[in-house]
């Protein structure tokens, strides 16, 4: 979808990939963003986000959103972010809706490319499965808990934004942001997995009359934290 770049410094807006293109986009922590005019999933429908994040060690006070949309209101905001208070939730995967929210278990303020993946398949925040680097995080709640509502919703002026959020000025990011991917549909395990593997890499190629082969390789674990 596409995304209007705000109050980024020009020639710092873009940053080296997690796949060593140099379209990533690096935000400074104070006000920069990419707004965008899409209304996403609303009401209690399944969907999921996706995204590579390089979230490095900060001590500011900003609450960190890297997706967000929706009203602030009770059960509608959709807000994918770091947890960044003090708190069990600190530097932690989290899904915020107004009144509460589900968090990970891993901290993530480490500087390196992390694939991160929030899935809703109900109604409630029970229903949301947080997955990082392609596993799922043991959950955490506060606010209301496992049993608040999701009842996202899609204003004019509350469309989503990666790197901020419409409704307050205190959830900029700081860091990096790659490949954002919103879905209408709940990701199974399997999807998530595919999302984090890179493709397979072409090793060698013969070819024979009327044959054809190809050897391909998969990236060790290692590999893979360096794509």
């Amino acid at each position: 979808f596409p995304a209007s770049l705000a109050s980024f410094t020009p020639g710092t807006e873009w940053t080296q990939g997690r796949d060593s293109s140099p379209w990533a986009l690096n935000f400074d922590g104070l006000d920069d963003a990419a707004n965008t005019p899409f209304a996403p999933v609303t009401g209690s429908a399944p969907r999921s986000l996706a995204a590579w994040i390089r979230y490095p060690a900060q001590s500011d006070t900003e609450l960190d959103a890297i997706f967000s949309y929706g009203a602030n209101t009770t059960s509608s905001r959709w807000t994918v972010r770091i947890g960044s208070t003090a708190g069990s939730d600190l530097n932690k995967l989290r899904l915020e809706v107004s009144g509460g929210g589900i968090f990970g278990n891993t901290d993530l303020n480490d500087n390196q490319w992390h694939h991160i993946a929030v899935v809703q398949s109900g109604p409630t925040l029970g229903d949301v499965t947080l997955y990082l680097d392609g596993f799922p995080q043991t959950p955490g709640f506060n606010g209301a808990g496992a049993p608040l509502a999701i009842n996202s919703t899609a204003n004019p002026g509350q469309e989503a934004a990666i790197g901020s959020s419409r409704h307050a000025t205190n959830y900029n990011f700081k860091g990096a942001i790659d490949d954002v991917r919103f879905y209408d549909h709940a990701l199974s395990a399997q999807e998530v997995a595919t999302l984090v593997a890179p493709a397979p890499k072409i090793t060698a190629f013969s070819a024979v009359p009327g044959n054809l082969c190809l050897l391909y390789t998969s990236p060790s674990p290692r590999d893979r934290q360096k794509s």
